[in-house]
């Protein structure tokens, strides 16, 4: 019972808008391929009456195929790319039971008709699923901001930034309404981009309560900038957060985060050390860190030689001189 009401309650008005993309599309194929002589053809009378008679055939195998690719109980606020898989391939098998449904059963239909009714319907069922995530998200956004969500910026215009973002007005109580980056004077998401050089005054002219960095090229003199104009703020730092999800860790950070004896997997094989320093030390070619449980670190080599202390250098905007 409590699944048949999240149906009609989440996904009902979903299958109505397919029945409606998978009917609609076909027929637009149709009077595509007949425009501008679709009273005057008889053609179109013949295709069109053939095409009705197939309908309601065509209706019940969609959504029985729209099931068993599980186009239907999916959170579509998080639609992604498998789930574009899926629907892809859902249209895909119903494009071929267009095609030999109307051969065997009715009469054979203008090639045409069957290219651009599969390119429609495959439009119109991911506008549906990917219009339902931007209505949904829109409406989060609204409902942040009128709730008075805290203001919070967000340093880093690219790629880490927006996720970020994504990540607080999906998670928490910010709502971004300034990045920093390089690319000032431009928008995301009709969210304003300004230079480091603003910081101070976006901070106080908006009332900002959190920065997020979320810039891993970021240089130690902006850095500096950035974290005295947000003095008294909450400052938290993502770009650690941001390589994990992209790609392996930089060895030279352990010493930032590692206190103690660890124990080192290279090559497969187990090393003890006293302290990160002289596991850093010790290593002369060049690994990222491929997993760490407790204190047992996995690394991964790479190809190219390397100096550990131009690597922290890099990494942290220190000097490794002090060890």
């Amino acid at each position: 019972m409590d699944k048949v009401k999240k149906f009609v309650k989440y996904d009902l008005w979903v299958m109505m808008l397919d029945i409606i993309s998978v009917n609609g599309a076909y027929l637009l194929a149709l009077m595509i391929r007949y425009y501008g002589r679709l009273s005057a053809s008889a053609y179109f009378s013949l295709f069109l009456g053939c095409y009705i008679q197939f309908a309601p055939f065509y209706t019940v195998l969609c959504l029985a195929v729209f099931f068993i690719f599980r186009l239907y109980g999916g959170l579509w606020m998080y639609f992604g790319v498998n789930d574009v898989n899926r629907v892809i391939g859902a249209n895909a098998v119903t494009a071929f039971v267009q095609v030999v449904g109307t051969l065997l059963f009715v009469r054979r239909m203008p090639v045409s008709y069957y290219l651009i009714g599969a390119f429609l319907q495959l439009l119109f069922i991911l506008a549906i699923r990917f219009g339902n995530r931007f209505l949904l998200m829109e409406k989060q956004k609204i409902t942040k901001r009128i709730s008075g969500a805290l203001p919070a910026m967000v340093v880093g215009s690219g790629d880490h930034g927006r996720r970020i973002m994504r990540k607080l007005e999906r998670d928490t109580a910010y709502h971004v309404v300034v990045f920093v980056g390089p690319d000032n004077g431009r928008t995301i998401d009709g969210i304003p981009v300004v230079s480091i050089a603003e910081t101070a005054f976006q901070i106080k002219s908006k009332g900002i309560r959190a920065v997020f960095v979320a810039d891993e090229n970021l240089s130690k003199a902006d850095r500096d900038t950035i974290m005295k104009a947000a003095e008294g703020l909450e400052v938290t730092d993502y770009t650690g957060y941001m390589a994990n999800l992209t790609g392996a860790i930089p060895l030279a950070t352990l010493m930032d985060y590692v206190q103690g004896p660890v124990t080192v997997v290279m090559d497969g094989e187990e090393k003890l050390y006293a302290n990160p320093r002289d596991c850093v030390k010790d290593i002369t070619t060049q690994y990222d860190v491929k997993s760490i449980t407790a204190s047992r670190i996995e690394l991964k080599r790479l190809d190219e030689e390397y100096s550990w202390e131009e690597e922290y250098k890099q990494v942290t905007g220190r000097d490794a001189s002090f060890f």
